[in-house]
């Protein structure tokens, strides 16, 4: 799981954050025309992807830094998540609890005693 930051990425997951938050009605499509492109998804902190064997995109997660202009709920001794998807024909096969597993590995080597967890 990682991120590269490839145009061919950068459309993979505007498509994949739209299918889950706009088709998900949790956004509106005027909000992710600005919030689901690269610049904005790469200020919030560090993407972390999800792929299949085949190299298909599964889902994914931001891991949000307390020092990050983008922390909506984190206290400063706390990391944050946000933006967690995965498509729906991909769900139930633990993908999320992976994502957020990587999310915990890096909270806790970065010496943060908490995380939580930003969502609508």
């Amino acid at each position: 799981m990682n991120y590269c930051g490839s145009s061919d990425e950068d459309l993979e997951t505007k498509s994949l954050l739209t299918r889950v938050f706009v088709d998900g009605g949790f956004a509106d499509w005027s909000d992710a025309e600005t919030m689901f492109v690269s610049a904005a998804l790469q200020d919030r902190g560090e993407m972390i992807l999800a792929r299949s064997v085949e190299s298909k995109l599964l889902g994914m997660i931001i891991f949000v830094r307390p020092t990050s202009s983008a922390r909506q709920v984190a206290d400063m001794n706390e990391a944050e998540i946000q933006l967690l998807a995965v498509y729906p024909e991909a769900r139930n096969q633990g993908i999320a609890s992976q994502l957020i597993l990587v999310c915990e590995q890096r909270a806790i080597s970065s010496g943060y005693s908490k995380m939580v967890l930003s969502t609508q």
